[in-house]
């Protein structure tokens, strides 16, 4: 098999020759792990080198349009950072506390809101032809990480202001939950019509032992956003693979994933939930792709703990296929060059089938 059929098959949970591997590191998240690979095997590919199964993500372009987000951001004070295309500021990785729709009152401003263009056609050009080199090349096609309507709304309203909005359903809110999903189920129908085999959503539900709100909650106001984003890629292309990410801990609403059409759940957090009981309550019906600590194994234990959670992951998570095996996040330091090794060894020694 080669990489993409071994993904493929494992995440339509066939059996492969062997479980598939992947470290995820785009810019600027992905430095650290950078800058270990290049320090240590100086300019050879890093996804060569360690037999990696994913070689890189794939997304539409960069805006060419000009946005004047200056009556959205507070006055007289000086915005450290980079304000993207929805008006929200990033520094570096980090979020900034400067939310542009956080003084919204009416539905009115949500439809004045200048939002993004990124379903306009010049941003996805060039695409498929990326897809296709990527399949040539014996590489699962899988889109750069586009996050759902609560984390965009996170960006655009605050985590607080988002939280007492479901609690007080001011004017605005449903139609500004209608509006930012219609936008990301255009981008996830973009991805699906330009052949990419797995479309990638999600969104962070879950704290390190409980989820952010109620899963009530989440099911009345953010489950439909969800649905319909799952369901514009389906429309073009109803074989696609859906990927949804959350981190933290959000086992109550697993069914409800499965239920709206999520093949795969992202990154299975081993901090927050324990994957192979994950495995044997929902194994049959949605395939895992992380599960490897990266709060604590691979920062801070020995390569032999690293090989041991491999191990383990492989015996109780892989059985069956259903598995791509990955840090559950990014490579954070301190995390040593060794731990990496012993991450791709063990991989190669305890999971062929």
């Amino acid at each position: 098999m080669n990489s993409r059929e071994r993904v493929l098959s494992a995440f339509k949970r066939q059996t492969p020759d062997r479980v598939p591997k992947m470290i995820y590191y785009p810019m600027p998240f992905g430095k650290y792990f950078s800058d270990l690979a290049r320090k240590n095997i100086g300019n050879e590919d890093p996804v060569k080198y360690l037999k990696l199964d994913v070689h890189g993500l794939l997304g539409y372009k960069a805006t060419n349009k000009k946005y004047d987000f200056s009556r959205y951001h507070p006055r007289n004070i000086k915005i450290d950072g980079e304000i993207n295309e929805w008006g929200g500021v990033w520094k570096g990785d980090h979020i900034s506390p400067f939310y542009p729709m956080k003084d919204i009152t009416n539905s009115g401003e949500v439809e004045s809101y200048p939002f993004p263009d990124v379903n306009a056609p010049y941003r996805w050009e060039g695409l498929e032809d990326e897809i296709k080199k990527m399949k040539a090349a014996g590489f699962p096609a899988i889109q750069r990480y586009e996050c759902g309507t609560f984390e965009q709304l996170w960006d655009l309203r605050g985590m607080d202001n988002l939280l007492v909005d479901f609690f007080d359903e001011p004017p605005f809110l449903f139609p500004l939950l209608e509006k930012v999903s219609d936008i990301k189920a255009g981008i996830a129908a973009n991805y699906a019509k330009a052949g990419m085999d797995v479309v990638w959503t999600g969104d962070d539900l879950g704290a390190e032992k409980s989820m952010l709100l109620n899963p009530d909650m989440w099911r009345k106001y953010l489950k439909p956003c969800s649905k319909k984003i799952i369901a514009a890629a389906r429309k073009e292309n109803p074989d696609v693979l859906i990927a949804f990410h959350c981190d933290g801990f959000m086992e109550p609403v697993i069914p409800d994933l499965i239920e709206i059409g999520v093949d795969i759940l992202h990154p299975v957090q081993p901090e927050c939930m324990d994957p192979a009981k994950i495995k044997k309550k929902y194994g049959s019906s949605i395939s895992f792709w992380g599960t490897i600590g990266c709060q604590h194994t691979l920062p801070c234990g020995k390569p032999d703990e690293v090989k041991r959670e491999v191990k383990e992951r492989i015996a109780t998570v892989a059985a069956g296929g259903g598995l791509l095996i990955a840090p559950s996040h990014f490579v954070y330091p301190p995390t040593p060059w060794a731990n990496i090794i012993a991450f791709a060894e063990a991989v190669e020694e305890y999971g062929k089938y």
